[in-house]
């Protein structure tokens, strides 16, 4: 079998190496272009001996944890760009408050099964309906915004520990005042914890206590 496959690739050799010889003596009579001598010589190696050419595209392509989307189709998500898929969900709509106002009510949200939410076009394959989910709203931003920045301590209770069917990780419900929200719970948190969130820097280095927040640097 290795000599046959031998075998071919020198006669692919050779047929290429008549094709540039051709090329060369049409360019120096008829046209003298100096273009067709520098053409490099064909490799063997460079020649695509399968028929199917989306082999070579799915290179670490992770079938089935996410499909290729939109214009990127023919090509797998690690060449594709993670800003592509930002700008639009294709894969639910959540419906917040009209007037925008945090709140810690289950929200509804509408499954978009893979479709532009739009034009309804299917986009991503493979991407179903689900079950009815209600969508959480967490809070990503640990300090408040309306908490002041004058070194005060922001020290919060956990209501409960309860769980999010949109992700893995299970959500604490947190509570300072008359104020309630959700926030990503860590493995270790339990239902009546304090954590703490802390606003300024120390002079010396502090051991950070699970669940605390702390600037960058105060470690």
């Amino acid at each position: 079998m290795f000599g046959i496959g031998q075998k071919l690739l020198g006669g692919a050799g050779v047929l290429a190496e008549v094709r540039r010889s051709s090329l060369l003596a049409l360019g120096d009579r008829a046209l003298g272009c100096e273009l067709l001598k520098n053409l490099p010589a064909l490799d063997a190696q460079q020649c695509r001996l399968s028929h199917n050419k989306n082999r070579d595209m799915r290179v670490d392509f992770k079938f089935l944890r996410q499909r290729p989307i939109g214009p990127h189709k023919h090509k797998p998500p690690n060449m594709i760009d993670p800003r592509a898929s930002r700008d639009i969900d294709y894969r639910k709509i959540v419906h917040y408050p009209e007037d925008g106002k945090y709140t810690i009510r289950k929200l509804d949200m509408t499954k978009l099964g893979g479709r532009h939410p739009v034009t309804g076009v299917k986009v991503i394959e493979g991407v179903g309906g689900g079950s009815k989910r209600k969508y959480r709203w967490i809070d990503w931003k640990r300090l408040p915004e309306d908490w002041p920045r004058d070194g005060s301590v922001l020290e919060e209770r956990i209501v409960s520990i309860n769980y999010d069917p949109n992700r893995d990780a299970q959500i604490a419900l947190t509570g300072y005042g008359d104020k309630l929200r959700y926030q990503i719970a860590t493995n270790k948190m339990k239902q009546g914890d304090l954590i703490r969130t802390y606003t300024e820097i120390p002079t010396n280095p502090i051991r950070a206590k699970e669940g605390d927040s702390h600037p960058l640097g105060a470690l």
